[in-house]
């Protein structure tokens, strides 16, 4: 109920998205960057994602009515949100995302403050694994 009380306040937000061989510029409910396909309890925002293969994966939620969202977010729960109508999608190595106005954004649930500009990239191969070698069980 509080989320749908909320909605009527929602508004999008105005950013530029500067990719390796793009600009992007328009109003967005949500800009998702996604190395991992799930947000968490089946909820996957991009189905496409997979975390080695060198590319961040971008949803951009466009602006619609709020009601057009809550229609659209079955999606993401039978993995097609990059098939909607509302979203734009794509990958990329590294992007920056700018805006005009102050908002917020969260890293793996853990919330901040948005003042300008965001960088993402890939580091490709960047962990080092130590193990210690597997013994046979007898």
């Amino acid at each position: 109920m509080t989320s749908l009380s909320e909605a009527k306040n929602f508004s999008t937000l105005p950013l530029t998205i500067e990719t390796d061989t793009e600009i992007i510029q328009g109003n967005y409910a949500a800009a998702i960057v996604a190395n991992a396909s799930m947000y968490g309890y089946n909820f996957t925002i991009a189905p496409t994602a997979a975390l080695d293969d060198g590319f961040l994966d971008v949803i951009l939620l466009q602006e619609a009515p709020v009601y057009k969202y809550l229609l659209a977010s079955y999606r993401m729960l039978n993995k097609t949100i990059h098939k909607s109508s509302l979203v734009k999608s794509f990958r990329t190595s590294s992007l920056t995302i700018s805006t005009n106005k102050q908002d917020y954004f969260h890293v793996d649930g853990e919330g901040f403050v948005l003042d300008e500009t965001l960088h993402f990239s890939i580091q490709r191969k960047n962990i080092k694994v130590v193990a210690a070698p597997v013994i046979p069980a007898f």
